[in-house]
Formats: structure tokens, C-alpha cells, sequence
């Protein structure tokens, strides 16, 4: 009843001061719907909404008829340092399209697929790390669905149990048996690149969602070598450090759940080799873990 009380309220004041211009906006279930009125001005804000808990509103009206109509308003998704391009629509549209530095940081862990026998990695220390600092999203007058773009920097590291990699003779990367009575064994990379990533996303309930989408690697630093390490039985140490054959760019698909606005987790599978062709063993790769927003 309260609710309805305040929205008929709202509707009375915007009817006495369009001239027979009407403009609609529904907001279902809001969180927060809060009215300020000084002198001549009325101020309405709404915040959330029953399909996006983030949703912003804000509309400045002056509701004396003597004067000379000014409006201002405006809509917002999200907090960080945003700007709002919705004058690009109606004023009143609930379109948005947001370009924002905001901050998502996501860590998980890496699996090789389609790899041969030799070459399996310890998982425990395998993963990668990563920040998207840029978004770029926009949500139509629905806020069910929207779509996002994100740029950001991935590290990911590879360590390898039970067999190290080496360079072959004919210049190719190949997995092979640490010597005997060696110890101390230790084989592994690091890649560093830059990742965009564009995903539609779909709101299930008022704080889950799922979305799936693209996300393109490209390698940031031109050189990338693995390091292989171990400590022969007569207790020489010996070290190996060679280029590895890293493609530059990959194409991957990823899925992502999100239990609310903030957290969630995430899938990714890169079909393509993350090594260049007949260069080193093809193998394809998974990624999983979990994502926090800001």
C-alpha cells in the first residue's frame, strides 16, 4: 500500500507539469524510493530494482506551474567511477550504455586437455591471477539481460610433475624422464597477456545470473621460457631455460555464475593450442575458478 501511495504521488506530479506529454517509468520492487522537496523542486531517487539490485534513478522536477518547467534525471547501474551515457536515449529511457574503471579480480586453476601421458601438470600449482580494470557494458530498457566488455591482465603459470620439458635437437619442445637419481626436480612456465572479454549475461532472480561469452588472449611480453630444474645424484645442480613456442593470440569461450553482483564463479575453455603448430605437443586447455566484482 505504501508503495502504491508513492506511486501515485509521483504520477500526479509528473502529470501536473508535462502539458499532456506522458512519460512512463516502471520500476518494479524497488529498494529504496526516496522523495525531496525544496522550494519549488522535487527531487526522486530510486535505488534497486526487482530485476537489478544495482539499479539507479534520479529525476529533479519543478513542480511549481508558474514557472518554467526544468527537469533533470538521470540512470545509473552500478557504483564506481562511471559515466552515464543515457542522454544518447530519451531522457527518461531506462537504457543505459556504462563505460567505467572498475575493478574485477579472479583467480583459478589450469587444466590441459588432449595432452600426452607425459606432460600432466600439478594443479595445486597451476593456476592464473587476474584484474579487468575497464568495463564497458550496456542494458537495454529490460534490465533481464545486458552485455559487457572488459579489458584487463591474466597471469598464468604451468608447473609439471613427473616428467620435465626440454628442447629436442631439432629445435621442437618435448616432454621427457628427469635423469636418474636426480632430485630437487622443478619444470614450469609463466605467460603474462591481456584479455578481453565480451559475455551477454541473463538474470535469473533478483541477486543471480548466468552469462556466456567470448574472451581473447593475447600475450603481452614477446619472449616466453620454461624453466627446468633439478639436482643429479652427485649433487650438481643443473638448470635449462629455452624460448617456448607460445601462440600470440588465443580465442576461448567462457561461462560465468554469479551467486550475487559481486561474487561468483566461472568456466573457460580454450579449444586451440596454446603452443604454435608443430612446435611443441597440441593441447587444449580448461579454466576454473572465481570472480569478485567491485
Amino acid at each position: 500500500m505504501k508503495r502504491l501511495i508513492i506511486t501515485s504521488l509521483v504520477a500526479s506530479l509528473f502529470a501536473a507539469n508535462t502539458n499532456a506529454q506522458t512519460d512512463t517509468l516502471v520500476v518494479r520492487q524497488p529498494k529504496e524510493v526516496k522523495l525531496i522537496t525544496t522550494g519549488d523542486t522535487l527531487n526522486i531517487s530510486v535505488k534497486g530494482s526487482k530485476e537489478n539490485p544495482a539499479y539507479y534513478y534520479n529525476k529533479t522536477v519543478v513542480v511549481d506551474s508558474r514557472k518554467e518547467e526544468i527537469t533533470t534525471s538521470s540512470n545509473n547501474v552500478g557504483s564506481g567511477m562511471g559515466w552515464d551515457f543515457s542522454l544518447l536515449e530519451d531522457e527518461n529511457s531506462t537504457t543505459l550504455i556504462e563505460l567505467s574503471l572498475k575493478a574485477q579480480l579472479y583467480a583459478g586453476w589450469n587444466f590441459l586437455l588432449n595432452n600426452p601421458s607425459g606432460m600432466k601438470l600439478k594443479w595445486f600449482k597451476s593456476g592464473e591471477g587476474g584484474i579487468d580494470i575497464v568495463h564497458l557494458a550496456f542494458y537495454p530498457r529490460t534490465n533481464k539481460w545486458w552485455l559487457s566488455f572488459d579489458w584487463g591482465i591474466v597471469l598464468s603459470q604451468y608447473h609439471f610433475k613427473d616428467n620435465m620439458m626440454m628442447t629436442a635437437p631439432d629445435g621442437t619442445i618435448a616432454m621427457a624422464p628427469y635423469p636418474n637419481g636426480s632430485s630437487s626436480q622443478s619444470s614450469s612456465f609463466r605467460t603474462l597477456s591481456g584479455n578481453l572479454t565480451f559475455m551477454g549475461h541473463y538474470r535469473l532472480a533478483k541477486e543471480h545470473s548466468i552469462g556466456l561469452g567470448l574472451v581473447w588472449n593475447s600475450k603481452i611480453t614477446d619472449n616466453c621460457n620454461y624453466k627446468t630444474k633439478y639436482t643429479l645424484a652427485d649433487g650438481t645442480s643443473v638448470t635449462n631455460m629455452n624460448e617456448l613456442p607460445i601462440r600470440s593470440n588465443l580465442l576461448s569461450i567462457k561461462a560465468e555464475y554469479m551467486f550475487d553482483d559481486k561474487i561468483g564463479l566461472y568456466l573457460r575453455y580454450t579449444p586451440m593450442s596454446i603452443f604454435k603448430k608443430d612446435k611443441a605437443p597440441k593441447v587444449s586447455e580448461l579454466n576454473a575458478g572465481f570472480q569478485i566484482r567491485f
